[in-house]
């Protein structure tokens, strides 16, 4: 009788400290799964931070290769030449390290992509006012870079540029990064009817004042066209309002362009799931 009131108790503890062991080993699996998600995002954050840090480095590389530049027309002293040699190597150090931080993502390859290219046009259009001192002298080095963009042209330029990266947010909302759809249709609130009147304005405009020495919004590519290459997949995939005639030959010629195709089929290839925005406009 004692033994079986003592395996009875022992059986109504172990019932009884279930609840607890259970509690413990969820705590233990909670706890186990909220430090690898939080070692994730610390990954994430430290990586993002790599990123940017970077791209900084390659701008201010870019300032010092323009300042030395300057200094060099200016004056003919080939020692301004000196920081000009420094920011060209640094830069080029810097958008290598990009491309290792983008190993493992295509649309940030891309992105990088189109800023090297941006990068080496700038370099480009340094060394080939420096070329110019050398040879032809003060006057025709100033004329150049006088007439390489004119103010009123880079004003534009930023304008665009900073309109696109803090505004359209119904826009990002309604039309959600999509690459490899296509056909998908979306209803047009008054909001998202305003953004695309209001891209259509902008595209036309910078085309019909400043594009005739290209197809890019001001002739040649610029940093106005990259803030804009999310928005030429977004009109591929969900379609657009009617657009003018010189925003649609924008749009076309935007979505030929070889980096710009690098970059969709780039994507075409992730294949992963896109849970969040697959369901969208279908």
């Amino acid at each position: 009788m004692t033994g079986t009131l003592k395996m009875l108790m022992s059986r109504s503890a172990l019932i009884g400290a279930a609840p607890v062991v259970i509690a413990l080993m969820l705590s233990g699996i909670i706890s186990f799964s909220y430090n690898r998600l939080l070692k994730e995002y610390r990954d994430d954050v430290d990586h993002t931070f790599q990123v940017m840090s970077a791209i900084d480095s390659a701008l201010l590389n870019l300032q010092d290769a323009e300042t030395g530049q300057r200094g060099f027309i200016i004056t003919g002293d080939e020692s301004y030449l000196a920081p000009f040699e420094a920011g060209r190597a640094k830069l080029s150090e810097v958008l290598s390290s990009l491309d290792q931080l983008a190993s493992d993502n295509a649309e940030l390859r891309a992105r990088i992509q189109t800023m090297k290219r941006l990068a080496e046009g700038k370099l480009g259009e340094l060394e080939d006012t420096i070329t110019t001192r050398k040879r032809d002298g003060l006057e025709p080095a100033r004329l150049k870079v006088i007439g390489s963009a004119g103010k009123e042209t880079m004003d534009n330029i930023r304008s665009v540029a900073a309109e696109m990266h803090s505004g359209f947010q119904t826009l990002r909302n309604e039309y959600p990064m999509n690459v490899r759809a296509r056909n998908r249709r979306v209803s047009l609130t008054p909001q998202l009817e305003a953004d695309l009147a209001r891209i259509d304005e902008i595209w036309s405009g910078c085309r019909t004042s400043f594009g005739a020495g290209g197809g890019w919004l001001f002739g040649d590519f610029s940093i106005a066209d990259a803030m804009f290459a999310p928005v030429f997949f977004r009109f591929q995939s969900y379609g657009a309002a009617p657009l003018s005639a010189a925003s649609q030959s924008y749009l076309s010629h935007a979505l030929a362009d070889p980096a710009v195709r690098e970059w969709q089929d780039a994507s075409l290839q992730e294949g992963h799931p896109l849970a969040h925005v697959d369901q969208v406009g279908v």
